[in-house]
């Protein structure tokens, strides 16, 4: 550092003091179980902050600068550097954060398509992130074995069911691509049968196989579904290339893994070095001989199954000086034989001023361009070009690392032509409820080349989402279930079509711009929702299959006005109760005479065994609107007897209908609690579970009805669970909530009541 010297007038005072900063920061990987999200939380904070400026107190012997160092300026470093360790003890200067990219939803969508199945209940640290969960009871009737095989490509495996209470007879099989339909394979009668090594687009391709059957008890379907990896070799090694710094020479840990049942053959090439194999693990140590300032040689470690013959190779790059020049990339993830990659230094230096020069592993680079250039025929899995900039004092390193396979993923094109947002004349809109969605079009076609249209790769469209347009941030994606409260703006590829969209004046559905009809664009659909009333700008992202990423909005003029940024807006839902303008109603406000409908039965003074139907409206404004769904917090059902007494039977039950919900025969479904039907199972008087045919369910509404009934035994136990109110969720077209509780009119059995 540099001290000013205010009495001797010099403008600088090269000094010796050094400054010393130990800040430990630890977060904690935490998952909400009700949402599937997973955040860093902030566990344990210490720092310490030091100087030490006795060096430049002793090589100074003015007194008065001296006296100064001690009373001026070393109290005011020391109390500053206080305010630093304070700020970094307090755990409120540390926010909570997330990952868009560790996605949850992506993960259980992958065995549920469209169902939130997977329930994560804890997550761990260091090393990869661990998450452990379960699956809803729900989803799993049957289940197949092996759940998450591991086969090598062009191999086969057989799935059998596992299933408590039987085995179904008549299953039938499909299997659907996680990383595009190339590396798909074949299922038949349970026997899946991997792609060939040459479909593969990458070392490994991921597919589901599902087993489907309709229950005869139930009548429902049900499926179970086990993913299958297809790897590309049946050895590995890890880590496949890892470095060591000569001037710690510190022992690196390798681990194979075969899919094999031999053991492993571990061997050392050009006994560089020393290497301890014991089964499936091995530690290489480097050679203890100095190495040259500048050297980069690669040592290379075989690995091999010694049943199945399948082999591998891993790599240890000693490096011994300082590599001061940046290069990009330093890691290529891949090149096929024969293809090229552009090697960049940072800077204004033209590529012909460096020294390029390919120290380990093959290929050839062009000391013109920096282009390096992969063999026609790879026999090794990487190559290290050296960057030199040699000078007259010093010489300045730089080096990059490209792995190299057959089967490595590549992009077929450099550059895009068309990456944009297709513009409607109004912009994305929704209610902040978090189920209401707008749908965002992207519109992508990359650059012709050698005059040859090229489209993007099924892996390309599939990495293709929306980001934060300033921070580059992914939104998260969000499941059936919706945006949960609070939260602000996800996105999902599935259009959910219970909810209409945002209304808009004079417009029935959004009505697009004219865009460029470029021929080859292709599209990709989102649709986003959010439960915060917070607008957001965002632009759009994908990843090249030489995984470099492109954005729609690359320059600082990139904005809404030539379609590479686009506005979300999130408007503030309708206000329940009369101050908002909603009514959740049996009938219209101030004549209660017109509803229920008795549909069975006489006179209650008359008949014991009636059947009365309450229809649910939403009405906002006076306008009465469609009630699209409802959710119950707790029972769907009430039961109330006429007395509490032990002798007393009769007794009375709701249930609820949608009119679009029916059975195989046409019939409406009329539902009650599941529970209840449990204990009520074997009476006399079984409740009636369909909808009267003379009385629909209105478009819109719903159904409640209040059965009268005799022969059942007043039970305690059921009054506990069953009398108490329903607690309603109504949802409208929109997706807008409405709560309501539901229950008999005080004591009398006979009517129902909203009350609140």
């Amino acid at each position: 550092m540099h001290i000013w010297d205010f009495l001797a007038g010099h403008s600088y005072y090269d000094s010796d003091t050094e400054f010393e900063a130990d800040v430990n920061i630890v977060f904690d990987p935490v998952v909400d179980p009700s949402t599937n999200k997973l955040l860093f939380e902030v566990r344990s904070l210490t720092a310490d902050f030091s100087h030490d400026y006795q060096a430049v107190s002793d090589s100074y012997s003015d007194y008065d600068f001296e006296n100064g160092l001690r009373t001026q300026y070393a109290p005011a470093v020391q109390n500053e550097l206080a305010n630093h360790k304070s700020f970094f003890q307090d755990a409120s200067n540390f926010e909570n954060f997330g990952i868009p990219e560790i996605n949850a939803l992506a993960i259980s969508n992958l065995f549920f398509p469209e169902k939130n199945a997977l329930q994560l209940t804890d997550a761990r640290l260091p090393g990869d992130l661990l998450m452990v969960g379960q699956i809803a009871p729900k989803e799993t009737t049957f289940t197949l074995s092996p759940l998450l095989p591991v086969i090598k490509a062009g191999d086969s495996i057989n799935f059998d069911i596992v299933q408590l209470t039987r085995r179904a007879t008549e299953v039938s099989w499909t299997v659907r691509s996680v990383d595009g339909v190339r590396a798909l394979g074949t299922i038949d009668n349970g026997t899946y049968t991997a792609p060939a090594v040459q479909l593969l687009d990458g070392s490994a391709s991921r597919n589901v196989v599902t087993a489907t059957y309709l229950d005869e008890v139930t009548g429902k379907e049900v499926t179970a579904s086990a993913l299958v990896t297809v790897v590309m070799a049946g050895v590995v090694v890890t880590p496949a290339i890892t470095l060591i710094d000569m001037t710690q020479r510190e022992s690196v840990k390798l681990k194979a893994s075969t899919l094999g049942s031999g053991s492993l053959k571990w061997s050392l090439r050009d006994n560089i070095g020393s290497l301890l194999a014991d089964g499936s693990e091995a530690i290489y140590t480097p050679p203890t001989t100095e190495l040259p300032d500048g050297t980069l040689q690669a040592v290379l470690i075989d690995v091999e199954d010694t049943i199945t013959g399948d082999k591998t190779v891993g790599s240890v790059l000693l490096r011994h000086g300082t590599y001061s020049l940046d290069i990009s990339p330093a890691l290529h993830p891949g090149l096929r034989p024969a293809d090229s990659a552009l090697l960049k230094v940072s800077g204004d230096v033209e590529p012909g001023m460096y020294k390029w020069e390919v120290v380990a592993g093959e290929g050839a680079v062009d000391p013109a361009t920096g282009i390096f250039t992969a063999p026609p025929v790879i026999s090794l899995p990487y190559s290290v070009v050296k960057i030199s900039l040699l000078g007259d004092s010093f010489d300045h390193y730089g080096y990059s690392v490209i792995h190299l396979s057959e089967h490595a993923r590549q992009s077929k094109w450099f550059s895009l032509d068309v990456f944009e947002f297709e513009v409607t004349e109004m912009p994305p809109t929704v209610y902040a409820n978090g189920l209401q969605q707008a749908k965002v079009v992207v519109r992508v076609r990359p650059a012709d080349v050698n005059e040859s249209e090229v489209m993007l790769s099924d892996s390309e469209l599939a990495s293709l989402c929306l980001v934060t347009a300033d921070q580059k941030v992914p939104l998260p994606q969000v499941g059936v279930g919706g945006v949960s409260k609070g939260d602000k703006w996800h996105y999902t590829e599935q259009a959910d079509e219970r909810y209409d969209p945002y209304p808009r004046a004079g417009l029935t559905s959004p009505v697009a711009l004219k865009n460029d009809s470029t021929q080859g664009v292709q599209v990709k659909e989102f649709y986003v929702q959010c439960h915060k009333i917070e607008d957001l700008r965002v632009a759009a992202m994908l990843f090249s299959d030489s995984y470099k990423p492109f954005y729609t909005n690359p320059g600082i003029d990139d904005g809404e006005a030539n379609r590479k940024v686009i506005n979300l807006i999130a408007k503030e839902p309708p206000q329940g109760g009369t101050v908002g303008g909603v009514v959740l109603t049996f009938g219209n406000p101030g004549m209660p005479n017109e509803w229920p409908t008795r549909v069975e039965g006489g006179e209650n003074e008359d008949d014991l065994s009636t059947l009365d139907y309450y229809y649910l409206k939403l009405k906002i404004h006076d306008v009465q609107k469609k009630i699209k769904r409802v959710e119950f917090a707790g029972n769907i059902s009430m039961v109330k007897w006429e007395s509490n007494t032990t002798l007393e039977d009769v007794h009375s039950l709701t249930g609820y209908a949608f009119g679009d919900q029916k059975n195989e025969q046409g019939d409406t479904i009329l539902h009650v609690d599941e529970i209840l039907l449990r204990r009520i199972n074997g009476q006399v008087q079984p409740p009636k579970l369909t909808v009267d045919r003379g009385n629909p369910v209105p478009d819109g509404e719903v159904l409640f009805s209040v059965q009268r009934r005799e022969y059942w035994q007043y039970d305690r136990y059921t009054k506990a669970d069953f009398e108490r109110a329903l607690d309603v969720s109504v949802y409208d077209n929109y997706g807008n909530k409405h709560s309501i509780l539901i229950s008999f009119d005080g004591t009398n059995r006979n009517r129902l009541k909203i009350v609140g």
